[in-house]
């Protein structure tokens, strides 16, 4: 699967499909990463069209009943590839019924868009109690210098955090943002006892 991936031959694709919805949870995880190493933006809507908003119904199809978070993951990561409009209804909708583990990448193929307006679907999340999914949702607005006051506000309250989970994500935070100025935050860090966070 993924020496078909690496061909990106149009007429592997069938198979590739087939694969997506095979039983068994490890094929399906690799026919979602040959599917990942194909081009699916406008470009080729002449060449890929019909495969891809084939791809698009199979994952509205096989997304609810997945039952390997890793491979829910690569559905969402792909669909950030496809140049379709109705991802975005699917995106809102995976928002809305995914659990706290799926959360944060829905929230970061969500923040792949430079539409100010995402604002509106994922300022809700600001105040989780996950860190990572505030850690997504604050580099999925970072984007936006109208926002960046309300975030810095959130990012102060991550830093306060003792817990290692909140150490490790405020960490990935300030290497997101390019904080020049937390750098000496870093620095530390590299010499903190957990090695979760260290690494």
């Amino acid at each position: 699967l993924l020496t078909l991936g690496s061909l990106h031959d149009p007429e592997s694709l069938p198979i590739i499909f087939q694969c997506m919805q095979d039983q068994d949870a490890d094929l399906r995880f690799h026919a979602l990463k040959a599917l990942r190493a194909y081009d699916w933006n406008n470009e080729q809507l002449m060449d890929n069209g019909f495969s891809r908003f084939h791809l698009l119904n199979l994952i509205r199809k096989c997304f609810p009943a997945e039952s390997a978070i890793k491979n829910k993951i690569l559905m969402v990561e792909l669909l950030a590839q496809i140049d379709h409009e109705h991802i975005i209804e699917f995106l809102v909708e995976a928002l809305n019924l995914a659990d706290d583990e799926l959360k944060p990448y829905v929230i970061r193929t969500i923040g792949r868009f430079s539409d100010p307006h995402i604002h509106y679907y994922i300022a809700p999340y600001l105040e989780s109690n996950n860190a990572w999914i505030q850690v997504y949702s604050i580099c999925a607005l970072w984007q936006f210098p109208s926002y960046r006051l309300e975030l810095l506000v959130k990012i102060v309250q991550l830093m306060n955090r003792r817990d290692t989970i909140g150490i490790q994500a405020s960490t990935y935070l300030l290497g997101e943002i390019r904080s020049a100025q937390e750098q000496k935050v870093l620095l530390q860090r590299l010499d903190y006892p957990d090695q979760a966070i260290s690494i």
